[in-house]
């Protein structure tokens, strides 16, 4: 799937890998000696925390709660529980400053190709910030699986194996 000149333009890659806790981004860089060293490899340019992560309230805490409410003359409704509305307005938010750091890194780098790794939610959050940036040439490439907490190596050998980066090859001995 990836040829010699997909290699050339290794530096162009970025990959972002994000929850809704932490997030972590990356560049794909080729090796200085091919010939002794294994390569490309992802290497790690930031991690972005999010400061605002709600933790679940104890059970029972809160005025309200999940469910469906009967208004006077029999109609009901679905109310959301407000630790739940937040709870997603703090996931938008951290989403926006993943994305606008990312923009950053991609820009930095000139990538021509953007990897997203995340779970639905977050994936789909990312996808809406980041769209535009398709509209200016970068390609932007999606694996619907969480690995944030996986070491670099794991997650380039995952994105490697679905065809969304080059893979790391063994050293090339003459």
């Amino acid at each position: 799937m990836f040829n010699r000149k997909d290699l050339a333009y290794m530096r162009e890659y970025c990959v972002a890998v994000a929850d809704a806790a932490r997030a972590r981004l990356f560049t794909l860089a080729p090796t200085e000696f091919p010939e002794l060293e294994s390569g490309p490899r992802l290497v790690e340019e930031q991690q972005l925390r999010n400061t605002e992560q709600v933790t679940a309230p104890a059970k029972g805490r809160g005025s309200v709660h999940r469910g469906r409410n009967r208004a006077p003359g029999g109609a009901s409704y679905a109310f959301e529980n407000h630790h739940e509305r937040h709870e997603r307005d703090v996931v938008r938010r951290f989403a926006k400053q993943v994305a606008a750091e990312t923009e950053r890194l991609v820009r930095a780098h000139r990538a021509r190709c953007l990897v997203l790794a995340a779970d639905r939610r977050m994936l789909g959050l990312l996808r809406a910030e980041l769209t535009p940036l398709s509209k200016n040439g970068l390609e932007i490439r999606e694996c619907d699986k969480e690995m944030t907490g996986l070491k670099p190596g794991a997650i380039h050998e995952h994105l490697a194996k679905v065809g969304l980066l080059p893979p790391c090859h063994k050293p090339e001995v003459s």
